[in-house]
């Protein structure tokens, strides 16, 4: 049973990240999602837990959002509260930042320029050390591989070395455009480059399938080289600086990660248990803690988040803060 709630808070934590990170936009899907944060925090079973199993595969099958039951009196006006908070806490007024916010944020940016350092050296040492053509493919792809942690990192490395194979691929289709003259390779370029703007925005491995033959085709207006040596060396690259990439990510992961969760989970509720909180450090302290939990997350070999106590903090952070602001 205890698996089972932490499992259910994790799933309810990840789901409000993702959302809140995607706007203001969507307030169906977050009437049901504080119906399953509610839920969830009792422990539901049998035709409960069943229903929210069945809606939960529905979404993820694309049907449109369903709309829960009307609930008891005291729960909807806890749904009603959870969900006030969270709009009031999406307002952060300007200057509302405090000094740690700062230092942290200029910590976070120096952590990620020593990895984007240390994973492009050694990807550009390693192909230049192989005898590529063109090692500076290989730092340029293991610079793109980063991202907040390494979860998402090691997502966007398999999207980027996935795109870029069969980009090599499609260019070797497009290969003898080459040899017709400038005036088809221009158009192939210029084509290439408007499929690339109408995809990369849908979706970054289909984006880097066409970024991948626009890139090396690019390479033939400063003239020929022989295809197999364009292909094998795009290939090597990619995976080259994709390794290095993730490599740099894990030696460097952020071992802090935890630990920033448990220092916001004190301060979220302490500021709950004040008699009258000021709303900007609330507002503060409930984004802190989402963001911090959020990245610990997708850390590697992080240790174990308290699920159960993250959800019930913002629970009552985001009741407190409708309380404040209403």
């Amino acid at each position: 049973m205890h698996r089972a709630r932490h499992a259910a808070a994790a799933a309810v934590n990840a789901a409000w990240q993702t959302l809140l990170r995607a706007g203001n936009g969507r307030p169906e899907l977050r009437r049901l999602l504080a119906r399953a944060e509610s839920a969830a925090a009792r422990a539901p079973r049998g035709t409960q837990a069943d229903q929210l199993a069945a809606w939960a595969r529905d979404l993820r099958k694309g049907h449109p959002v369903p709309v829960p039951p009307a609930a008891g009196p005291s729960a909807t006006a806890a749904e009603l509260a959870e969900l006030a908070g969270v709009a009031a806490e999406q307002h952060i007024p300007d200057g509302a930042r405090t000094a740690r916010d700062v230092l942290r944020d200029v910590a976070g940016r120096w952590r990620v320029l020593l990895m984007v350092f240390a994973g492009a050296a050694a990807a550009g040492w390693a192909s230049t050390a192989l005898g590529v053509g063109r090692p500076y493919w290989a730092v340029v792809t293991a610079a793109a591989v980063f991202a907040a942690n390494t979860t998402m990192s090691w997502s966007r490395a398999v999207q980027r070395t996935v795109g870029n194979l069969l980009g090599v691929a499609l260019f070797t289709l497009l290969a003898p455009v080459a040899g017709l003259g400038a005036v088809a390779l221009v158009a192939a370029v210029l084509a290439l480059q408007f499929v690339t703007e109408a995809a990369i925005t849908r979706n970054y491995w289909l984006g880097s399938v066409f970024v991948t033959p626009m890139a090396i085709l690019m390479t033939e207006f400063a003239g020929t080289r022989p295809v197999p040596v364009l292909v094998a060396d795009r290939w090597l690259d990619s995976c080259l600086g994709a390794a290095a990439g993730l490599a740099a990510c894990v030696l460097l992961r952020d071992r802090r990660a935890a630990g920033r969760v448990h220092d916001g989970l004190r301060r979220l509720e302490r500021l709950v248990a004040e008699p009258r909180p000021a709303a900007d450090r609330l507002r503060g302290a409930l984004v802190e803690l989402r963001e911090a939990a959020d990245l610990a997350a997708g850390e590697w070999r992080g240790a174990p988040l308290p699920e159960e106590r993250i959800a019930a903090a913002e629970r009552a952070g985001h009741r407190r803060l409708a309380e404040l602001t209403i």
